[in-house]
């Protein structure tokens, strides 16, 4: 985590603890889903399905083949279809299946069962213990001796784990994974309420009906332990200017925790189709989550704010425009105050309604997340732009880059890239626009090189990882982001005790100075990635 102008956010990986499960409590029973020989994706346009997109998932474009989610296919494949598609490895295909399944279930309509949490990659931002800082002064403030916070420091080993992936690839996977597990079990649930709805004979409301009551027909076959529905709406508004039907669903809830703590927890979809089988589609969703004590019991900045507790804040907005192209645009903060609403009346979060003591004490305070998305559903593959601050106050993004092709071989390629961009309130974000060597050091001037780190990325068509077979992420953690031989800087990743640090014998480490460090990262100019683009909003009535 960075150091956010004398104020640290309290954790050992990139933000706060991952998020809690939001719809159902920890350790909520299965249920049953069912299956359908149908395609709940192509619903009859007067049932309640046609108010859900049916493959609308979050999921990384470097997770599809992973190991984690060729378990969760295997257990897709069984009988009982009580799939986890909250693993935080989870691909594409295996979470579409299981909403489509969902929707169109013949038995109960139950949300998957919550998973353990997603851990950031070790590969990634480790601690680091350092000796003899190049940049050290004479200021007692900047000894030559100390640690560097994790968060920061980016791709600091080539792969993570046994199978070999590629530091990269784990690590979108693991950010992806952090708010997709919030997102995609609101997904779920507005899938539970089609299933409930198609099963209680429920139709599509009209053009100035009244709002349909969901709240009985969830009751009856959704059993979820610890979530209780308070209330379930279904309404239509105005067409769109294309004259296409927009649905807005909302449910509220109350989640009782094993602990017995509570929050309360409120969805709202707005769907629009935009063809008569739903196959195409356009919309918005919008989760609040109202937590007591903040995530984890942390406040981490909110804490200066004098409001109890935190309220975090998801916002998706999507379009599917074909078989092959599925955008979304993903914000996500956590405000301050378990009591706060920072949506707008069109359903929005803005990055710059920031924690202000004084002025805005129920502003954002910690782990704003920004992502742009392009898929394609039939191979998976596509590319995102995945921006995360910190905090309010920390001014610049850490940002990651991935375009991913698949092959006529079922093969894949493509690149992922790493280094710090503008404040999540600025334009241009998601975009690369520079690397800081020396992020958190001693006499760190903040000195913006035009570099970034880059893996090239590949899978084999049976491969179950993308691995590196290139990557250009050396630096010493310096202004110059070199060091010179015999200069007594040394540097390592380490975990355990700081005082009795065990070194991990990461491939940045440096622990002697025979040899000078220089630098490997490549021009700013060769970072070829281009922005995916933001999909078109949903009015708002």
């Amino acid at each position: 985590m960075s150091r956010l102008f004398g104020n640290r956010l309290r954790n050992t990986g990139i933000s706060v603890a991952a998020v809690c499960c939001v719809l159902a409590a920890s350790g909520c029973g299965t249920g049953s889903v069912g299956t359908s020989s149908g395609n709940p994706s192509t619903p009859s346009s007067t049932t309640v399905a046609s108010a859900v997109p049916g493959d609308l998932v979050v999921s990384s474009p470097t997770a599809e083949s992973s190991s984690a989610t060729a378990s969760v296919a295997k257990s897709l494949a069984k009988a009982a279809a009580s799939v986890d598609t909250s693993d935080p490895a989870a691909g594409y295909q295996v979470k579409r299946e299981f909403l489509q399944n969902l929707i169109n279930s013949d038995e109960q309509c139950n949300i998957p069962p919550h998973h353990q949490e997603p851990r950031s990659p070790s590969c990634y931002g480790p601690r680091i213990t350092y000796a003899g800082h190049a940049d050290a002064t004479n200021n007692p403030a900047d000894s030559p001796n100390g640690d560097l916070p994790p968060g920061d420091l980016g791709i600091w080993n080539e792969t993570q784990g046994d199978a070999g992936e590629a530091c990269a690839a784990a690590q979108v996977n693991y950010l992806i994974a952090r708010v997709a597990s919030e997102v995609d079990r609101a997904i779920n649930l507005f899938g539970s309420m089609a299933c409930a709805g198609r099963l209680a004979g429920l139709e599509l409301p009209a053009i100035g009906d009244a709002a349909v009551d969901m709240k009985q027909a969830m009751a009856d076959r959704i059993t979820v332990p610890g979530l209780t529905i308070n209330s379930a709406t279904l309404e239509r508004q105005s067409d769109d200017a294309s004259g296409n039907p927009v649905y807005r669903s909302t449910v509220a809830s109350t989640v009782t925790g094993l602990d017995n703590s509570t929050r309360e927890v409120t969805v709202t979809l707005l769907h629009v189709p935009t063809n008569d089988d739903n196959t195409t589609y356009q919309g918005r969703l919008a989760v609040l989550v109202h937590l007591a004590n903040g995530r984890g019991g942390i406040p981490g900045n909110c804490s200066e704010s004098g409001l109890t507790g935190t309220t975090i804040a998801t916002v998706i907005d999507y379009s599917k425009s074909s078989e092959t192209s599925l955008q979304y645009a993903l914000s996500f903060g956590e405000f301050c105050g378990a009591a706060t609403n920072p949506l707008s009346a069109d359903l929005t979060i803005d990055a710059s309604d920031k924690l202000e003591r004084a002025s805005n004490p129920d502003g954002w305070g910690n782990d704003w997340n920004y992502g742009l998305f392009q898929l394609n559903p039939s191979s998976t593959t596509g590319s995102v732009a995945y921006a995360w601050q910190a905090g309010a106050r920390d001014g610049f993004t850490r940002v990651l880059n991935v375009g991913v092709t698949a092959n006529s071989d079922n093969s894949a390629s493509g690149n992922a890239y790493f280094g710090f961009g503008p404040d999540a309130a600025a334009d241009g974000v998601g975009s690369i626009t520079g690397f800081y060597c020396n992020w958190a050091g001693p006499n760190n001037q903040r000195i913006y090189q035009s570099l970034a780190q880059r893996q090239v990325l590949s899978r084999t068509a049976t491969g179950t990882v993308f691995t590196a077979s290139s990557s250009n992420i050396t630096y010493a953690p310096a202004n110059s982001c070199d060091a010179s031989a015999g200069d007594g800087f040394t540097y390592f990743a380490f975990e355990g005790d700081e005082g009795s640090p065990i070194a991990l014998n990461f491939d940045n480490d440096r622990t002697d100075d025979t040899a000078a460090v220089t630098n490997s990262l490549i021009p700013l100019s060769d970072v070829a990635f281009t922005l995916p683009e933001a999909p078109s909003g949903v009015s708002v009535e």
